[in-house]
């Protein structure tokens, strides 16, 4: 029996590490981190709301996730499926932090976000259309899996 880990939980531990490593890098240190921190105090619905949809999401089975697809839910969840309408500000620069927060309270999910290195940190590097950055994309051992491959395709 082979004990060498498949690829999935490879990449899996990969982003868990990386997540981990991310969230003690002093990410709060920062102004946009202190913005996005008071957004949430300010605003004592909006991270609720948030944990309330990543919770819908965990439900439904699924371990990972997007920050944008929440936080544009939350956007349309607070403007239009409550009972009083509820309307701020909602800069998508927050929603990292807003991340990072909901997985340092939910440890038991370390892979739900993918983090990225912070930009206003200086660490970001440059980035895609889709935000991501060549550190992001890295694959273990340079093993990177081929999503087209045609031996498991039953078409």
């Amino acid at each position: 029996m082979d004990a060498t880990p498949d690829k999935e939980t490879l990449r899996k531990a990969r982003k868990a590490a990386r997540n981990q490593e991310l969230l003690e890098d002093n990410w709060r240190d920062g102004e946009l981190a202190q913005k996005a921190l008071k957004l949430l105090a300010d605003n004592r619905i909006v991270y609720p709301a948030f944990c309330q949809l990543a919770d819908q999401v965990i439900a439904s089975g699924k371990l990972e996730f997007a920050v944008a697809s929440i936080w544009e839910r939350m956007r349309w969840y607070l403007a239009f499926d409550l009972p009083v309408k509820y309307e701020f500000d909602y800069p998508n620069n927050c929603r990292a932090y807003v991340a990072r927060v909901w997985l340092e309270e939910h440890r038991q999910y370390p892979i739900f976000f993918q983090l990225c290195s912070l930009r206003s940190q200086g660490k970001g590097g440059s980035r895609d259309e889709f935000g991501r950055s060549e550190d992001d994309t890295e694959w273990p051992n340079g093993d990177e899996p081929d999503f087209f491959d045609d031996e498991d395709n039953d078409d």
